[in-house]
């Protein structure tokens, strides 16, 4: 996470756990299909049914690098990421909701000593994480104005 004096929220760079995001990505996929076809989200609103957690998990484990990197980066996906970690951290946590990050950014790029993002026993290096990924936080601070 990431707070800038000059602004009154917090962002975050996440690292994802790319199964978690595989999975996270089959359930988008499923729903923007239903929705194209008029219809509405595949689990209704509610906890999905066999049938179609089923079909997500096989969408997961078949997903292709493309279309993971596609959807990282597509605003409705990262919206319902953020909405996610919001719950997440509203009923989760003890972070405030100034604490709360207001917008993300899924790397891509996975951290490690080898890209000196991590030192070698895998804490992060923050300023250099910061310089690596400096036009995306700009980008998520200038996206509020």
């Amino acid at each position: 996470m990431h707070a800038d004096s000059k602004h009154p929220f917090v962002v975050a760079l996440i690292m994802p756990n790319w199964k978690v995001v595989k999975g996270l990505a089959a359930v988008y996929l499923a729903e923007q299909e239903e929705k194209a076809k008029g219809g509405s989200s595949p689990s209704g609103g509610n906890a999905p049914n066999a049938e179609t957690r089923s079909m997500i998990v096989r969408t997961a484990s078949q997903m292709e690098p493309d279309t993971v990197e596609k959807v990282r980066t597509e605003p409705a996906f990262v919206a319902k990421v953020l909405a996610e970690l919001q719950d997440f951290c509203r009923k989760e946590t003890t972070l405030s909701r100034l604490e709360t990050p207001a917008r993300i950014y899924l790397c891509k790029e996975e951290w490690s000593p080898a890209n000196e993002l991590l030192t070698a026993a895998l804490k992060i290096k923050r300023f250099q994480i910061l310089h690596f990924y400096a036009d995306q936080v700009a980008a998520m601070y200038a996206s509020a104005e």
